[in-house]
């Protein structure tokens, strides 16, 4: 069911990119890819190995299970497979990703190219169990990372991390306006719609994809930003299609319905906690992040 809805996903974001594999370029959907559809689309057959090429010349075996974050450029070869090359070697050069707008280099590089997603979080010392780990990439809207996932790192990758209750952590200078604001969710988001009801301006985000536990594969999000907006917080967020688990409950301070702009949304009664909303951190986008947080748990 992952494979579909990651399939999904790749639909819906309607770009392709070239990877390269044993020098022949192949046509691929870029976001967070698995492992077995890599095999599946190069055509590998056992005993071969999938392998992603590194400058240093240690080359990282992809199983079936890893994931792998497609940007485009990213260099495959074959590998005979026998002997089977170490799952996760020891790299003779550590790779610099970022977390949080931070390069990690010198002694923080890792020694080693695959993590889960529990074990990138916890290089945020700040972070907590509940927060969310999200990817950057380039023209394509942030993917969620699941805590078991095993995450083949690469130099290029960008992880942030997103607290249960709080976003963002490190502040622009200056309060940027809403326009502003928007502009960069526009970055991350290809479907998005601004409609005016009275004082309050409705910030529609398209097709947001899902996890598994939920009725729908994606719904409509939408955000309320008042006229005094920033230096006011957001608060809460609405969707559509209705949204209840896959048992049949309703989720947890979701079962409130009402009507914007002529449609009913299924309101989430979702807030941050005292004091912790900052105009100068915060913005649109990390609301947007901190309500796909509270759709990713799933109760």
């Amino acid at each position: 069911m992952h494979r579909q809805r990651q399939l999904l996903h790749r639909v819906l974001s309607m770009k392709t990119v070239k990877i390269y594999v044993s020098n022949q370029a192949i046509e691929i959907t870029p976001g967070v890819v698995l492992g077995a559809d890599l095999h599946e689309l190069v055509g590998i057959t056992s005993p071969q190995q999938l392998v992603i090429s590194r400058s240093e010349g240690i080359d990282v075996p992809i199983s079936p299970s890893d994931y792998v974050i497609i940007e485009g450029g990213e260099k495959f070869a074959f590998g005979k497979g026998e002997p089977p090359l170490e799952d996760n070697p020891c790299l003779r050069k550590g790779i610099k990703f970022s977390l949080n707008g931070e390069k990690f280099t010198g002694e923080s590089t890792l020694d080693k190219p695959k993590l889960t997603g529990a074990e990138l979080k916890a290089l945020d010392t700040n972070s907590h169990q509940t927060d969310g780990l999200f990817v950057e990439i380039k023209d394509l809207a942030d993917e969620r990372i699941q805590d078991d996932w095993r995450i083949l790192v690469q130099d290029k990758d960008k992880f942030i991390t997103v607290p249960c209750g709080n976003v963002g952590e490190k502040a622009p200078p200056v309060i940027r306006t809403f326009d502003e604001q928007l502009e960069e969710v526009n970055k991350h988001y290809s479907q998005v719609d601004v409609t005016v009801c009275g004082q309050v301006r409705l910030v529609i985000i398209r097709d947001i994809v899902l996890p598994e536990g939920w009725n729908q594969k994606t719904v409509d999000l939408m955000i309320q930003v008042p006229d005094y907006y920033p230096p006011t917080a957001l608060d809460m967020f609405w969707v559509t299609p209705h949204l209840h688990l896959s048992g049949g409950a309703l989720p947890e301070r979701g079962d409130q319905y009402e009507i914007h702009a002529g449609i009913k949304w299924q309101r989430f009664s979702w807030h941050y906690m005292r004091n912790r909303w900052n105009p100068v951190r915060d913005s649109l986008l990390s609301h947007l992040r901190f309500c796909i947080n509270r759709l990713n748990q799933l109760k």
